[in-house]
């Protein structure tokens, strides 16, 4: 969870601000992404498709969100303040929206499945839609992106980059993943973990979460953010990029 949260988070915002991207908005897509915390699914599917400890994938993922709730808006406000305005971010407000779509939600349909009905309606609703569920939920989590770099391209904002900027981005974004999975690996070979625990952590560990990121974007300053589109960009590719 530390290097999850904190080592990664910190190690990638770090190298994304000594290099000069262009746009300022790709750097602080980056630095946005890095701060987030694992992925909610990939993380776990790679990790049992590697014949590692899904069980233990399972409870970083839970866990790592849970808390990083309360840290990437922390992490975030250290390295954000990129550009000519700098983003000032208000570190207490986010995370109270957060907890409010992030935290709130999950406490209820927790709550909902612990109700000992005899004939349990809503796991049954679950268990026939689940696949239904599954696809309205990626679905409106597409939409995020898709407006704010619709709105992007209606206002002419794409000028501002260049293809070798948009290809500088997608390179820098593959080799700090790279640098997550090598600096995790390490970790879990000097502390000697079993090899289906290690498995677990390197992957879940080294991926960042792209819902996440998307909704603490809607939730900073417009006026110091800059083009809100542009910044989404790179959240998007380096979630492609890692998975």
């Amino acid at each position: 969870l530390i290097s999850m949260l904190f080592i990664t988070s910190c190690a990638g915002s770090f190298i994304t601000r000594t290099l000069p991207l262009s746009p300022p908005e790709f750097q602080l897509g980056l630095i946005l992404f890095w701060c987030m915390p694992c992925t909610i699914n990939s993380g776990c599917v790679m990790t049992k498709q590697a014949g590692g400890n899904f069980s233990l994938a399972l409870l970083l993922t839970v866990l790592g969100n849970s808390i990083g709730v309360l840290t990437a808006p922390v992490v975030l406000s250290f390295f954000a303040d990129v550009g000519d305005k700098g983003v000032q971010l208000p570190v207490a407000d986010v995370i109270y929206k957060l907890a409010l779509s992030v935290l709130l939600p999950l406490a209820i349909g927790k709550a909902v499945q612990e109700i000992s009905w005899e004939d349990h309606k809503i796991k049954r609703f679950v268990a026939v839609n689940n696949k239904r569920l599954t696809w309205t939920s990626n679905f409106l989590i597409i939409l995020i992106p898709w407006m704010k770099i619709s709105i992007t391209v209606a206002e002419g904002s794409f000028k501002k980059t260049t293809f070798f900027d948009m290809v500088l981005m997608m390179v820098l974004s593959g080799f700090i993943h790279l640098a997550f999975l090598v600096m995790n690996y390490c970790a879990v070979t000097v502390i000697a973990l079993p090899e289906e625990m290690a498995k677990a952590v390197v992957f879940v560990c080294s991926s960042k979460t792209l819902p996440v990121a998307l909704t603490v974007l809607t939730l900073l300053p417009e006026e110091t953010t800059g083009d809100a589109g542009l910044v989404a960009i790179p959240c998007i590719m380096s979630h492609l990029i890692q998975t």
